[in-house]
């Protein structure tokens, strides 16, 4: 039994959500119902393609997972299952919404599709795989890897708070003020307008063009994801920290400038990225609520609503940005967005050309020995981990990725654009074959059950509760491809806040708050 933080943050989160000692917990035989579309897809790559039966299997998977998602928000206050509404609302989001959309009930022959049925068919089964392997990782025990989301120690004081959210501030927008060819006020104008088209801020550094950089100027784009994660910080004290209504609004501004840049740019997980752990935080508050009154039931009505305002709001912003991306948003017509027809969420069709190849037509590209498949999947991942953290204009010999120039570059005679992805399971796959999938799969359900591990023991701590939640936006990111990037920012952000507490405590002489997990 862990003693509950009892810093100032803690006050806008009832304790009694931390108050059970032990959690509920879910059915170990969980994976073993999707056995059934494992053998439904399975059967069907063997006949060649019977697409039926790959419908059925997709019809199985939609049925359990709005069967857990539902299980999951019930049980959300003894459990604050994020792991499993990452993994089952994620796969229900950008996997099976696409293949309902793009591949069920054709009923095609090889002739008249883009793909042969059994390419369908192969790639719903991997996914499934997948899937398994990722519930087992949510089940595995987690041991102290979660502490990792505790080293961070809170402020010492709700005014250090505040002063890091302003300094963050500072950072993110500085570009705007020493790099742009236009006043500051009309670079951020057009950032936030311009998406992919023409007509953005006109930066007077940059990247050395194509799609290795090897110069520094590229990296202002680092310290507005500094601002970014600062953004994020800024609402997290508004709701759990602050009682000054000036500072409110301030903090919401700050926010709201970073969701506006980020929806500027044309790209939607960096919006998802700003706007998830919001949704989440807001929902725990409303949870928290429910948890410290009588009115308990129309508390937590409250937090399904309040939580599906936010998740509406994230929708049309994506919608519009699908709509708009390579034009702009100048010239909006809300009557052309559709909230019902999600944009953006094909991470199981996009993979497509690459299950048709690999590897029939081209290699696993680190599966050529018996073995090696098995032993270099998780080893290589955190090779690779370190290494693209480091600039290449630092290193300007830095190794490529032969498996991502490959599909960017060649997987469709190199027609394929930067934006084009894999997809989670894909990317496992085309690297290391089936043991690459269940090793990732793995690891996704493990890192799933750490944010979640992470968020049971906050104990009302908001750095370990921005930590978990980030971790879990991260991954929610990672179904379009399993890369770092939008982790860093998160890391670099968590190291500068620790290193200035630490300065603050070392300048005072008073430790900062921090509750018996750390």
């Amino acid at each position: 039994m862990t003693v509950a933080y009892s810093g100032y943050g803690s006050a806008a989160l009832s304790q009694s959500l931390w108050a059970e000692a032990a959690y509920s917990k879910r059915p170990t035989w969980m994976p073993l119902l999707y056995l059934v579309p494992l053998m439904l897809t399975g059967v069907s790559w063997v006949a060649g393609g019977v697409p039926n039966l790959t419908d059925l299997g997709f019809v199985v998977l939609v049925i359990l997972g709005f069967v857990f998602l539902a299980i999951e928000f019930i049980s959300f206050p003894r459990r604050f299952g994020i792991g499993g509404l990452l993994i089952f609302g994620g796969y229900l989001t950008w996997w099976c919404h696409d293949y309902f959309n793009n591949w069920y009930g054709w009923g095609f022959t090889d002739y008249d599709a883009p793909f042969p049925k059994a390419v369908i068919a192969k790639a719903a089964y991997f996914h499934v795989m997948f899937l398994i392997s990722a519930l087992c990782g949510l089940l595995l025990p987690m041991g102290k890897p979660y502490r990792v989301l505790h080293l961070v120690p809170e402020p010492r004081t709700p005014s250090l708070y505040f002063g890091i959210i302003i300094i963050a501030f500072m950072i993110g927008v500085s570009p705007y003020f020493l790099f742009t060819a236009e006043p500051w006020y009309i670079a951020i104008y057009n950032s936030m307008i311009a998406a992919r088209g023409a007509g953005g801020a006109r930066w007077t550094i940059g990247s050395s063009g194509g799609r290795l950089n090897y110069n520094f100027g590229a990296y202002i784009a680092q310290l507005m994801q500094m601002g970014q994660v600062g953004g994020q910080f800024a609402v997290f004290y508004a709701l759990l920290i602050s009682r000054s209504t000036a500072q409110k609004v301030f903090c919401w501004l700050v926010w709201i400038f970073w969701v506006l840049i980020c929806f500027g740019t044309g790209t939607r997980g960096i919006v998802a990225f700003m706007v998830l752990p919001v949704l989440a935080l807001v929902f725990l508050k409303f949870q928290s609520d429910a948890a410290s009154n009588q009115l308990k039931k129309a508390k937590i009505a409250q937090a399904y609503l309040a939580g599906g305002i936010v998740l509406f709001v994230l929708v049309v912003l994506v919608q519009i940005q699908g709509q708009y991306r390579t034009i702009g948003y100048r010239d909006v017509d809300f009557s052309e967005i559709n909230v019902l027809k999600l944009q953006g969420n094909s991470m199981f069709t996009e993979g497509l050309p690459g299950w048709r190849a690999v590897p029939d037509q081209t290699p696993f590209f680190s599966n050529n020995w018996p073995g090696e498949g098995l032993i270099r999947p998780i080893p290589e991942t955190a090779f690779w981990f370190v290494v693209k953290f480091i600039p290449r204009a630092l290193w300007n010999s830095k190794p490529l990725d032969p498996m991502e120039e490959w599909y960017y570059d060649a997987a469709s005679g190199g027609n394929f654009q930067a934006t084009i992805s894999t997809g989670l399971v894909g990317e496992w796959y085309f690297r290391y074959g089936w043991m690459g999938v269940v090793q990732g799969g793995l690891l996704f359900g493990w890192l799933a059950r750490m944010a979640e591990k992470g968020l049971q023991t906050a104990e009302g701590r908001p750095m370990v509760i921005l930590l978990s939640l980030g971790l879990t936006t991260w991954l929610f990111r990672t179904y379009r491809n399993f890369m770092f990037h939008d982790l860093y920012p998160l890391i670099v952000g968590a190291i500068c806040i620790y290193g200035l507490v630490r300065l603050t405590e070392y300048t005072s002489g008073q430790p900062a708050p921090r509750s018996n997990n750390t």
